[in-house]
Order: structure tokens, then C-alpha cells, then sequence
């Protein structure tokens, strides 16, 4: 029996650590990266439009997301739920390719909510400038205020 330093088997993902140095064999390099890259090797070269809108609609929902933790946007300013907007209309666009039941309804649940807060949002501002061009509209009291009181029969003809 011959003793051998290296042991009978080579690592899997190519790094020799007894010689210190990578082994160029490029299918011990592939089989670990089949095991986590191997779902999403269709990904190389051939996405669609409707793939990469998903893919811009999916990270808008990250950026939005990432601001709003980083309080970088407010979750009840307009940009916020357009951002929202944008990326699930984004998102439901890519469904045309490949429908998903349950993604579409979470797509329309977010596409509705998103409408209904920039609409209260604009009805919101809407009455604010109502209320405040309403207080400065006002006309001035034909009077100025008295500071004493006024008795009413002062001031019937006699």
C-alpha cells in the first residue's frame, strides 16, 4: 500500500487546500454552482421583455421598500404608493408570460391600495388649499369690533 498526501477524493468545489491552489477543472467548479444556480440557468442569455419588466417592477418594490426603512420616503408620501403603483403594474405585466394566481392577486391587491392612497392623499391636499384659500377669501365684517358692550336700546329712535 502506498501512502499517499493527498486524500483519494478532490474537493467539489475545485480548491485544493494540501497544495494551495485551485484546480482549473471546470466541472468540479459546476456541480456546486448547478446546486444553487441551476433553477435560474435559463437567465444567461435569453430574457424576455416581459422578464425584465418583472425583474424592474421586483427591485422598484426592494428600492421602495429599502427608502422607506432607511426613512428616505415617508409610507404616506405620493412617491411612495406611485412607486408602489409602478411596480406591481411592472410585476403583472410579466404575468402576461407566465400566469401565477396567486402573485397576480397580491398584483392587484398592491395596484388597488396604491390607487386609493394617492387618491385620499390628493383629496387630502385638495382640502387643505380649499380650507386655506377659504380662510384668506374671507370678507373683513363691515365693522370694526366694539370693545364695550352695546345695548340695544341705545340705539332705537326715540
Amino acid at each position: 500500500m502506498v501512502f499517499r498526501k493527498t486524500p483519494d477524493f478532490t474537493p467539489i468545489w475545485g480548491y485544493q487546500p494540501w497544495s494551495r491552489k485551485w484546480d482549473h477543472n471546470p466541472t468540479k467548479l459546476y456541480v456546486p454552482l448547478l446546486l444553487f444556480v441551476g433553477p435560474m440557468s435559463h437567465f444567461q442569455n435569453d430574457l424576455s421583455f416581459y422578464e425584465i419588466l418583472g425583474l424592474a417592477g421586483a427591485a422598484l418594490y426592494l428600492l421602495s421598500y429599502v427608502l422607506t426603512a432607511l426613512d428616505r420616503l415617508p409610507s404616506n408620501a405620493p412617491g411612495y404608493y406611485v412607486a408602489k403603483l409602478l411596480a406591481s403594474a411592472l410585476v403583472a405585466i410579466s404575468l402576461l408570460e407566465q400566469f401565477n394566481l396567486a402573485s397576480a392577486i397580491i398584483q392587484s391587491f398592491f395596484f388597488l391600495v396604491s390607487l386609493l392612497g394617492i387618491a385620499r392623499h390628493l383629496h387630502l391636499r385638495n382640502r387643505k388649499t380649499a380650507q386655506s384659500t377659504s380662510s384668506q377669501d374671507l370678507p373683513l365684517p363691515p365693522f370694526p369690533p366694539l370693545n364695550h358692550q352695546v345695548r340695544i336700546h341705545d340705539h332705537l329712535p326715540r
